[in-house]
């Protein structure tokens, strides 16, 4: 089915559980809009079918890469920290290492120093690695380049755009400098982004009513949060909510709004309480219609 699908959890809280579908078959607009892009469909599916090592720590997350990859027709090896893909390295052979960024006791930039470095392993030192990240701040693709990955994806992972760069470094076999090719969505009606999210999952209208529901709970609870926090001034808090606000209206298409909770998440990470308190009653309102809007179509 592919798109992307990931977990958010919080203590005390529950966990949320967020999914954007693709389509397998797109229309002549979105054929012409990758065409524009320069990503061709032949690009998108695999070229071959590839032996992955899947380093990600988060349980639900894991499970729902090894599916979509799977799908895809690839095998997939799955580590939960740095020690284990050095582990793994020695013991199989991999085309290429998918490798989360923040991983308890090795993570995946001190992993990526180890392979590139090592000499006397059991491995291909120059083997392709993507990193896994949830945000690329400034700096972050010098640190990752350095590091000697290859490329990186942004969390939410857009499964087309992951497919799209693992078949570049597989296929051709060359190490490319890092390249953000991710997607950017422009900004629109949000009304007509929920739209989308509709269409696309009309399949399985329960499902469909279970996800805006539980987007519309869970926000407003993180949206309690984040007042709080604009409140007391707690720039840490700020960071943590609104970067999983940001996730929560990628989940269901709503890419409209998405760009004021990542400027308000910009700001906090640069220390702009000003900046802060100007965006937070724009975010408040626009969710607040949001949440309006959900609650009237379920």
């Amino acid at each position: 089915m592919g798109g992307k699908i990931w977990a958010e959890s919080e203590v005390g809280s529950g966990s949320s559980f967020y999914f954007t579908p693709r389509q397998i078959i797109p229309d002549d607009d979105a054929f012409e809009e990758n065409k524009r892009a320069g990503i061709l469909i032949e690009d998108i599916r695999p070229k071959r079918n590839m032996n992955i090592l899947l380093a990600e720590d988060d349980e639900f997350n894991s499970e729902i890469i090894i599916y979509l990859l799977k799908r895809e027709g690839h095998e997939i090896t799955h580590a939960v920290n740095g020690n284990q893909v050095l582990k793994n390295l020695e013991t199989d052979v991999f085309d290429i290492i998918l490798m989360d960024v923040q991983m308890p006791e090795m993570d995946g930039v001190e992993a990526t120093k180890q392979i590139r470095s090592s000499i006397a392993g059991n491995f291909d030192p120059d083997i392709p690695i993507i990193a896994l990240t949830a945000y690329a701040m400034r700096g972050d693709k010098e640190k990752f380049l350095q590091a000697g990955m290859n490329e990186y994806v942004t969390k939410p992972i857009d499964i087309d755009n992951l497919i799209l760069k693992m078949n570049q470094l597989v296929t051709y076999d060359e190490k490319k400098d890092i390249t953000n090719n991710d997607i950017v969505y422009e900004d629109s009606d949000y009304i007509k982004d929920i739209q989308k999210f509709i269409e696309d999952t009309k399949a399985d209208n329960d499902f469909q009513k279970y996800i805006l529901e539980s987007f519309s709970t869970d926000a407003q609870k993180r949206m309690r949060r984040l007042e709080k926090a604009i409140k007391a001034q707690d720039m840490d808090v700020i960071v943590s909510v609104s970067h999983k606000v940001t996730g929560a209206f990628g989940a269901i298409l709503i890419f409209s709004a998405s760009k004021i909770i990542r400027e308000l998440e910009i700001a906090a990470r640069s220390k702009e309480m000003a900046k802060c308190e100007e965006l937070f009653p724009k975010l408040k309102s626009l969710m607040h219609e949001i949440i309006n809007h959900i609650q009237s179509i379920i």
